[in-house]
């Protein structure tokens, strides 16, 4: 029986439904999220942005390929990089959709003054 986790295949990328949507959700991060925007939308936006890297996260759990910086990682090739890559993305993708739930909720002051 082979272990998924040691197979080294090649990075054949993302599968392409899940990464437009997270794309298009990005872009509406990314809008929402602008300093000219009001202060409740900027939460969404960031909400928007916490769930997006998330999202990717999960992605790169399930494939084994993590894009650290400007290239692929593998988990079996390079195992300390790549959970380190998956441990900052959940860790701050979950600090941004708490932040900004906690924000939503008014626990917590405008995440951007301006």
């Amino acid at each position: 029986m082979v272990d998924p986790l040691s197979q080294d295949d090649e990075f054949e990328g993302y599968p392409t439904g899940r990464v437009l949507i997270l794309a298009a959700l990005f872009a509406a991060a990314l809008y929402l999220s602008r300093s000219g925007s009001d202060v409740s939308s900027r939460e969404w936006g960031y909400l928007l942005l916490g769930g997006v890297m998330l999202g990717l996260t999960i992605m790169d759990a399930k494939t084994g390929w993590a894009v650290v910086l400007y290239r692929p990682v593998s988990r079996s090739k390079e195992p300390a990089l790549y959970w380190t890559s998956i441990a900052i993305s959940s860790a701050i993708g979950l600090a941004a959709v708490t932040c900004s739930v906690g924000a939503l909720l008014g626990y917590l002051g405008p995440l951007h003054h301006p």
